[in-house]
C-alpha cells in the first residue's frame, strides 16, 4: 500500500492506494504517513485540485474496494445515485 497527503480547502486529504486502485481517502490525512509515488495517487491528487477548483464534478478514479460482497455490492449501487 501507497500513501500520500493532499492539501484541500477542508483540511489535509489522506490517500491509500494500491498499485490498481484508490482504497482510502480519509480527513485526518496528517495520519498518513507519505511513502510512495504511484500512478493512481498521482491522478486522485490531480482531480482533488480539479475539484476544489470548480473544474471538476465527477471523479474518475479506479477504487480497489475492500469489503464484504454485501458491502462492495452497497457501494457500488450508491455510486450510481446522481
Amino acid at each position: 500500500m501507497l500513501g500520500t497527503v493532499v492539501d484541500s480547502p477542508i483540511g489535509p486529504l489522506g490517500l491509500i492506494a494500491s498499485d490498481t486502485g484508490l482504497r482510502a481517502v480519509s480527513f485526518h490525512g496528517r495520519r498518513i504517513r507519505p511513502d510512495g509515488r504511484s500512478p493512481v495517487l498521482a491522478e486522485a491528487a490531480r482531480q482533488i485540485d480539479a475539484y476544489f477548483a470548480g473544474d471538476l464534478v465527477t471523479f474518475d478514479l479506479p477504487l480497489e474496494l475492500q469489503g464484504t460482497e454485501f458491502q462492495r455490492r452497497c457501494w457500488l449501487a450508491l455510486a450510481t445515485i446522481p
